[in-house]
């Protein structure tokens, strides 16, 4: 099992509270019911597949989708294990438009509405956000690349809400089987 998470001391990105890799060669520990005050949390699975719970409804989220929980969302894997994959995921703080991503106040309020405009939890956006997500984090660790982190992450974000209202408008058995790549 290899696990590598970046907070804000490591970060230094207004508003995001961490980002994390988890490569699972084996089966781990489910996640509890737990929810992030104020933060989205975006769960990119880049292999294998795991189910997710939110009080709603029941997800299996497989390689190239995206898992997303809203503002003190409880979710959990419902007591089932963490197969083996890989996910890249982080916590957004959406409280402050002021402390967002180095955006302008204008700015962080017009993600904010995208972000908030996005229905559903699961999204299969197409590879080219997975490589902004990528990016991002292979930067994450690196002194003095916080704002090209952001760069990428406010990309991929954007490209994930424009994505999710084309998916919003597609009948509910074409949107886990079409994706723009």
């Amino acid at each position: 099992r290899y696990r590598t998470i970046y907070t804000w001391p490591e970060l230094g990105i207004p508003g995001l509270r961490m980002f994390g890799k988890h490569t699972m060669n084996q089966a781990c520990a489910p996640l509890s019911p737990h929810f992030h005050r104020n933060a989205y949390e975006f769960t990119f699975v880049t292999e294998g597949a795991i189910h997710f719970t939110t009080r709603e409804q029941e997800y299996e989220v497989s390689g190239n989708d995206v898992f997303v929980t809203r503002p003190d969302e409880v979710h959990s894997t419902n007591f089932r294990p963490l197969p083996a994959g890989e996910i890249i995921w982080f916590q957004l703080d959406v409280s402050d438009p002021d402390r967002f991503l180095f955006l302008s106040r204008e700015a962080a309020k017009e993600l904010m509405d995208e972000l908030s405009g996005m229905r559903g939890c699961v999204f299969r956006p197409g590879s080219h956000v997975f490589q902004d997500i990528r990016r991002a984090f292979s930067l994450a660790g690196t002194p003095g690349r916080c704002h090209l982190v952001c760069s990428h992450l406010t990309v991929a974000l954007y490209e994930l809400a424009a994505f999710a209202g084309r998916q919003a408008l597609l009948p509910g058995s074409l949107t886990r089987t079409l994706s723009p790549d």
